[in-house]
């Protein structure tokens, strides 16, 4: 995934889906948490840290709500999805590119 957001937006739905390696077949992330992180790269903490709502648990699928600040600053960020299912089961999976860019003048 690579996104293109603008700086200062906000209260938008950001739409995932966790598939397995093979790009295809959905994770059933029903019993699961989700954390969406974004963060510069390299950078020693995370820009956004976050809950994600499932809105189709057999089908690998949640959403985040972009929130007040979360775009306040234009750069390019990474991005990836926190999936724990329990204790000793979980997975990452990688977003790529999430640039931010200036919004144009008023």
């Amino acid at each position: 995934m690579t996104a293109t957001l603008t700086r200062g937006d906000k209260g938008f739905d950001l739409n995932f889906q966790v598939l397995q390696n093979d790009g295809k077949t959905p994770v059933d992330i029903s019993t699961a948490s989700v954390k969406f992180k974004m963060a510069l790269p390299g950078a020693g903490e995370n820009k956004i840290d976050a809950t994600c709502t499932v809105t189709d648990g057999p089908n690998g699928k949640c959403k985040y709500t972009v929130q007040l600040g979360d775009l306040d600053m234009a750069d390019s960020y990474v991005g990836e999805l926190e999936v724990t299912f329990t204790a000793d089961k979980a997975l990452t999976a990688k977003l790529g590119t999430i640039k931010v860019e200036e919004d144009l003048p008023e």
